[in-house]
């Protein structure tokens, strides 16, 4: 009998456990997307295409557990290389050479505009000027030529950065220098 008495004890002490994190979820769990394009993402997007000219919004939101929209309760954004394998190139600052990838934080090289529930972001230029505006005091030579699809990756922290999604992008470069001999074009 003490046997039976102990296991319905531990058995009541198990569902109210349950339902109290039912109500924690319910109440107060929420879950963290952004939407580009009219593409919506939880965790991880990409396909875009950002230009200078052609900034991206992407639009913030939260949504309850239980299903309705959450308060916007804000958000972080740094942008980072997306690393994909065999993708990787070194590129050469101040005669040292180094790798893309390894990059720590390309934030800089990029102008975000911030609003309550969407932002924008453009860059600065190619790959070429993002590393010099990402390294302002020193010499990065020119590596237009290895940039990739999807090449960067925009991280969107909640705000109580417990949430992320990630948006893998491209950027259209601009071709600047190129001169065409008009002697040399057959038709």
């Amino acid at each position: 009998m003490k046997v039976i008495t102990f296991i319905v004890k531990i058995l009541i002490v198990l569902m109210l456990l349950v339902a109290i994190m039912g109500v924690i979820v319910y109440f107060g769990g929420y879950d963290f997307f952004v939407t580009c394009e009219g593409e919506t993402i939880f965790d991880v997007g990409g396909g875009f295409t950002v230009s200078k000219d052609e900034p991206l919004r992407v639009d913030v939101g939260y949504v309850k557990a239980n299903g309705g929209n959450a308060e916007n309760k804000g958000y972080s954004v740094r942008v980072v290389p997306n690393p994909i394998n065999g993708k990787d190139f070194d590129f050469v600052m101040n005669n040292a050479i180094y790798s893309f990838q390894a990059e720590p934080d390309l934030t800089d090289g990029f102008i975000i505009e911030e609003h309550d529930t969407y932002f924008t972001i453009a860059p600065k230029g190619g790959i070429t000027q993002i590393l010099r505006a990402v390294h302002p005091n020193s010499a990065v030579e020119d590596c237009r030529t290895k940039a990739y699809d999807n090449m960067y990756s925009i991280i969107i922290y909640s705000n109580d950065g417990d949430k992320y999604v990630k948006v893998n992008f491209s950027i259209v470069e601009s071709l600047e220098g190129v001169e065409l001999d008009k002697e040399a074009i057959q038709f």
